[in-house]
């Protein structure tokens, strides 16, 4: 009898032993629990969700070297100018303000700035069909750092059609018309000399090819019919070619020629000065480009 109890024990204590092995093999490893746990589903597509840019404020800074026109003593005119684009662009709308103070190399008493340029614009062009887009701006003119001058204000409106270039598939091609027209004012009106224009009527023409990702090529013209206060018209033109090399979206240099003046000349006006190149009053300028 108490052989068969001891047997009884030892089978009982093996069962309960082997019991507990198995028990704890069944047990999951938390470890690996947590870390599979872990592991995200493949995430779905982000649906797009308008964001206000808010208001972004830009400047742009270009000193520009000019070897200007013949000059009555035969040398030419050589200066610096410096010109200051200062912007503000919202969702909806962009302004910018252009100032420019020319330094004489040689004669430091001819230093001055120019006309300050208030302009803007909407940032979203109407769209005229799938290869055109058109877009207003809103132009004034003052003398805000100008010393000597009777000219007060220049206040006008510019239209301005545009090629889209993508839709057109020619994408490096650049290709812009505009018209503005404009009042003048001055302190004194005069009916003779520089002063006296009493509206502008103006035709402007961009034209521009991406060469390269960092070349650009690029011709500005504008054509000026000038309403003098005398009820004459004086034409006027001004180019400027040049090409462009962008170092990246901060800094570029370019190099070009300018051209203008009347579009006749004479004493009758009975000469066409409307000319790509003339040996007088032609310049030739190099100049740097920065912006943030």
């Amino acid at each position: 009898m108490k052989n068969i109890i001891i047997t009884l024990c030892i089978l009982i204590a093996s069962f309960a032993q082997a019991a507990g092995v198995i028990k704890s093999n069944q047990l999951p490893v938390k470890s690996k629990i947590l870390k599979t746990e872990t592991v995200m589903p493949k995430a779905t597509k982000p649906i797009p969700v308008a964001i206000d840019p808010g208001t972004v404020f830009g400047l742009e800074f270009s000193p520009r070297y000019s070897f200007g026109e013949k000059q009555s003593d035969g040398s030419r005119a050589e200066y610096i100018t410096y010109e200051f684009v200062p912007s503000i662009k919202t969702q909806n709308y962009s302004l910018k303000m252009t100032s420019a103070f020319n330094y004489q190399t040689k004669d430091q008493t001819g230093n001055e700035w120019d006309n300050t340029l208030f302009d803007g614009t909407t940032n979203s062009p109407w769209a005229l069909g799938p290869y055109f887009n058109l877009s207003p701006n809103i132009l004034l003119s003052l003398p805000l750092f100008k010393r000597t001058d009777d000219f007060q204000n220049f206040i006008g409106a510019r239209l301005t059609l545009a090629l889209n270039s993508k839709n057109a598939d020619v994408p490096n091609l650049i290709l812009k018309y505009g018209v503005q027209f404009g009042k003048l004012n001055f302190k004194n009106t005069q009916t003779a000399g520089n002063f006296n224009i009493d509206t502008r009527l103006r035709q402007r023409i961009h034209l521009g090819y991406q060469i390269t990702e960092q070349l650009l090529a690029f011709i500005y013209f504008h054509l000026d019919s000038n309403f003098l206060n005398d009820n004459s018209v004086k034409n006027a033109f001004y180019h400027e070619s040049f090409l462009q090399y962008s170092f990246n979206d901060n800094f570029n240099t370019s190099i070009g020629l300018t051209n203008g003046g009347g579009v006749f000349k004479g004493k009758d006006q009975e000469e066409d000065n409307l000319k790509f190149y003339d040996k007088n009053s032609s310049e030739i300028f190099v100049a740097l480009g920065f912006a943030i």
